[in-house]
C-alpha cells in the first residue's frame, strides 16, 4: 500500500481535533501554524528523516498537491523554494519544543512527536510504521529500573499482533474518539503541557502509572496474568 494513502484526511482530521480540543494543552497546535507542525511531523514519521528541502517537496506533494498541479518545473521549483522557507522555521520551532532532532541538515522525529500524532488522532496510526516505535522509546535512556521495567513491559506483547490488534481497533470511529479524549483528559488531569515537558520526562510519567497500576493488579487476589513486574 501507498504510504501516503488518505495521509492528507489524517493530517486535517487531526487539525480538526487540534482546533476543537487540543490547542490548549498543546499550543503549537494552535493557530495558523497548526497544519503545518502536523504536516511536517507526519512526513517525518511516515518517511523517516528528511532535510527541509526533502520535506518542502513531500509537502507540496502529498500534503497539499492542488499547489502544485500542473505546474512547470520551474514554477514547481520556485514554489517549493518558498515552501522550504516556512518549513525551515517550522522546523526550528519543532526542534525547540523536542518535536524533533537535527543531525546535520537531516531532521528526526522523536518519541514526543509520535505521541502528539497518536493523541490528537489515534487513527494515523493506520499509515505510521508503529513497528518502529520500540526504537525510538529506545533513544530515550531511562535510567537502569524504568529500563528494565520498560523492556519487560514490551515482551509482554508480541509485536506485529499487538500493531495489527490497535489497527484494527481504530478502524472504529467510536474507539478512536474514545482513545483520544482518554488522552486528553489524562494529559489534562496532569496539567501538562505537551510542548513543554520533555519526552523523556513523559515516557517515565507513563510508564510509572502503568508500572502503579500493574502492582495494584498484581496484587489482587485470583490474578493469573503475566504482568511485567
Amino acid at each position: 500500500m501507498e504510504k501516503s494513502n488518505n495521509l492528507q484526511t489524517y493530517i486535517n482530521e487531526a487539525l480538526t481535533e487540534a482546533t476543537q480540543k487540543w490547542s490548549k494543552i498543546i499550543p503549537s497546535l494552535k493557530g495558523k501554524h497548526a497544519k503545518h507542525h502536523l504536516a511536517i511531523l507526519t512526513l517525518l514519521i511516515v518517511y523517516g528523516d528528511k532535510s527541509s528541502w526533502d520535506l518542502a517537496k513531500l509537502y507540496l506533494e502529498k500534503v497539499e498537491p492542488q499547489k502544485v498541479k500542473n505546474k512547470t518545473k520551474e514554477a514547481f521549483f520556485h514554489r517549493r523554494t518558498v515552501e522550504n522557507s516556512t518549513i525551515y522555521k517550522r522546523l526550528r520551532f519543532l526542534k525547540e519544543k523536542g518535536y524533533v532532532t537535527k543531525t546535520g541538515r537531516t531532521y528526526h522525529a522523536t518519541a514526543k512527536a509520535w505521541l502528539l500524532m497518536m493523541f490528537v488522532n489515534p487513527k494515523i496510526a493506520e499509515i505510521l510504521p508503529m513497528e518502529q516505535f520500540n526504537t525510538v522509546i529506545d533513544e530515550l535512556q531511562f535510567d537502569k529500573p524504568m529500563e528494565d521495567f520498560t523492556a519487560s513491559f514490551f515482551s509482554c506483547f508480541e509485536p506485529q499482533e499487538t500493531v495489527n490488534a490497535f489497527k484494527n481497533l481504530l478502524k472504529d470511529e467510536v474507539a478512536t474518539k474514545t482513545l483520544s479524549g482518554f488522552y486528553r483528559n489524562l494529559l489534562w488531569s496532569w496539567k501538562i503541557n505537551l510542548d513543554e515537558i520533555e519526552s523523556k520526562q513523559l515516557f517515565e510519567l507513563i510508564f510509572s502509572h502503568i508500572k502503579k497500576l500493574c502492582e495494584r493488579i498484581k496484587n489482587k487476589n485470583g490474578v493469573t496474568i503475566k504482568l511485567p513486574i
